[in-house]
């Protein structure tokens, strides 16, 4: 247990870049939901992501045992995080929507 603490620890710099992708990737979509009437434009940054995610997983598959290939794994799997993130706060979005419209039709 010690020994992950030290781990987290001592790449706490490069760790704090995943909380501020995941934020940024929730205002973009966000952002996006309100101005946008298409219901799958929320999507698109998130599903931008994880395309970009997943190149750079095969790039970092191959060059695995190089130094730049755990590098360049450590951003992939940010990626990715973020943009399952992203996906899951467009499906959110999307449940909220058509709650309201359900509501509003109710009414009538």
């Amino acid at each position: 247990m010690t020994g992950l603490i030290n781990l987290v620890v001592d790449n706490f710099s490069s760790l704090i870049i995943l909380p501020i992708l995941t934020m940024i990737i929730i205002a973009i979509t966000v952002v996006i939901s309100k101005t946008s009437e298409s219901r799958s434009a929320k999507f698109y940054p998130s599903i931008a992501f994880g395309i970009v995610s997943i190149v750079l997983a095969i790039f970092s598959y191959i060059n695995f045992t190089k130094d730049i290939g755990l590098n360049v794994a450590f951003v992939s799997i940010s990626l990715a995080t973020a943009s399952i993130v992203g996906i899951i706060t467009a499906v959110i979005i999307n449940l909220i929507d058509g709650l309201k419209l359900t509501y509003k039709d109710n009414n009538k």
